[in-house]
């Protein structure tokens, strides 16, 4: 348990999977669980730092109440988790190139795990997977969300 709550208690926990889709912009996937496709997120890194503006976007957002979590992808590595974690009070897990836990905050590791496995249908976290592919057709076809 953290902070009350049983995370890894309910096959649909909603989380959001951030990606960058260009040096200035993010895209973040919420899923929930392993099979729904909530919605997508914009994150424009213009004026704030990082940290700041990730905790900013996902308070502002309509699935901020419903979150349990927040993926970010080996990309973002300089993204300060621990702030992030500190502003919105979430659960925060940095995942590497494989989908795996690299580092997370908010949350016990063996917790972090079993997010993961409820996110996970062969190696890479659902959320995780989908933002990757959206992320890179984005870039591919030099497009930005609207």
């Amino acid at each position: 348990m953290y902070g009350g709550l049983r995370l890894w208690a309910k096959e649909e926990i909603r989380v959001i999977a951030l990606k960058p889709i260009t040096g200035r912009e993010l895209l973040g996937v919420i899923y929930r669980g392993k099979y729904w496709f909530d919605g997508i997120l914009r994150v424009r890194l213009r004026r704030l730092r990082g940290a700041y503006a990730v905790a900013e976007a996902i308070k502002m957002s309509k699935y901020y109440d419903e979150l349990r979590a927040v993926m970010l992808d080996h990309e973002l590595s300089w993204i300060d988790i621990h702030l992030v974690n500190d502003i919105i009070g979430l659960p925060v897990l940095k995942m590497d190139v494989q989908g795996h836990i690299e580092e997370c905050v908010g949350v016990r590791y063996e917790d972090a795990q079993r997010i993961v496995k409820r996110l996970t249908f062969q190696d890479v976290p659902e959320p995780l997977r989908v933002a990757r592919v959206l992320a890179l057709s984005l870039r591919l076809m030099g497009m930005r969300i609207t």
